[in-house]
């Protein structure tokens, strides 16, 4: 407040019992946390409201999409090719706009609310200035809250190396601790101690019993200044891998194995389907840290093989060469 007792330029006012825009929910957290899972397990549940879920993926094949199990095609779009905090904050608000008229039926909307789920690596500073700023935006939408979710395995260790880590924590109105499952008690008692010390305003809830988005909008919210390096995210390397044929099981756990073992933690993240000869459907896969998650059967959904990957270490010799041979080992196998 200034010394009138007006609102400062920063700071935007929400009367949320007044307010009737479509509330916007930013669901954040760094490369393997746990966010398509926790979103996943909210849209599955029978009380859950018409959401429409907007994902944003970093890379130019798109996996979020298809590894959202309980969504449906009416309900996702998908922004890929980049980072919604740098270089997609324009395709953000052209999307929004759209969804008005797109998802209506009978000239009545067919979602009460929107998530939108970040890459892994955005900060979401930018991303709630364009749900203030963006007059395409703010007509119809209204910042609901930040939720972000933590990873009780890793965080503490990519904090240090990693500050969009701490930058998603600070920015959170929820957090959600995941991953409890694969720690000790005093592990996480160090995490949420941590969490709490870096947003003490923040709320923790339980990623099972409870539905994050569940959570009335904040009253006041400071607009985060514009501190963030643009475009940062456009140096991580990322590469992508298609196969439509089958892959021989032995063959592909191989030859994963070695590119996890060569690449090591910084290899941020891996994900994707791989289809197996034999399957009727692909299998889910997962690494953080060049550390591998045991590989889920989908019920249903697109076959064929595609993976993803985020990290620094794509940029080794050693690394790169693993991707060639793939090509080789895997007929029609495509690296890009």
């Amino acid at each position: 407040m200034n010394p009138e007792g007006s609102l400062t330029p920063g700071t935007v006012r929400i009367p949320p019992s007044l307010d009737d825009r479509v509330p916007v929910f930013v669901l954040t957290g760094f490369l393997g946390s746990g966010k398509t899972t926790l979103l996943n397990r909210v849209l599955a549940r029978e009380d859950d409201p018409a959401t429409l879920v907007v994902v944003n993926e970093f890379g130019d094949v798109g996996l979020d999409h298809a590894l959202m199990v309980h969504a449906h095609d009416d309900g996702v779009v998908e922004l890929a090719g980049g980072c919604v905090c740098c270089s997609l904050n324009g395709d953000l608000g052209r999307t929004l706009a759209d969804a008005i008229w797109r998802f209506s039926r009978n000239g009545q909307r067919q979602f009460g609310r929107v998530v939108v789920e970040t890459t892994g690596l955005a900060t979401p500073g930018s991303i709630t200035r364009t749900l203030h700023r963006d007059h395409r935006v703010a007509a119809h939408y209204r910042l609901a809250g930040v939720v972000t979710v933590v990873d009780a395995e890793n965080a503490l260790d990519l904090c240090l190396t990693q500050p969009e880590v701490t930058s998603q924590v600070e920015a959170a109105d929820r957090l959600v601790l995941s991953k409890r499952d694969r720690v000790d008690d005093g592990k996480a008692s160090c995490v949420e101690a941590w969490v709490r010390e870096t947003n003490p305003l923040a709320s923790l809830v339980d990623p099972v019993t409870d539905d994050p988005f569940a959570f009335r909008p904040v009253s006041w919210r400071l607009v985060q200044p514009e501190h963030e390096a643009e475009g940062r995210h456009t140096t991580m390397p990322t590469r992508s891998i298609t196969l439509d044929t089958p892959v021989d099981e032995e063959a592909f756990a191989g030859w994963l194995d070695l590119l996890l073992a060569t690449a090591g933690p910084s290899l941020l993240r891996l994900k994707g389907i791989v289809q197996v000869i034999g399957d009727d459907a692909p299998r889910v896969v997962h690494a953080v840290q060049g550390v591998a998650y045991p590989a889920e059967r989908m019920p249903a959904g697109p076959t064929g093989t595609r993976l993803v990957l985020i990290g620094h270490a794509l940029a080794r010799p050693e690394v790169a060469a693993l991707l060639e041979a793939a090509t080789l080992i895997f007929p029609g196998l495509k690296a890009a």
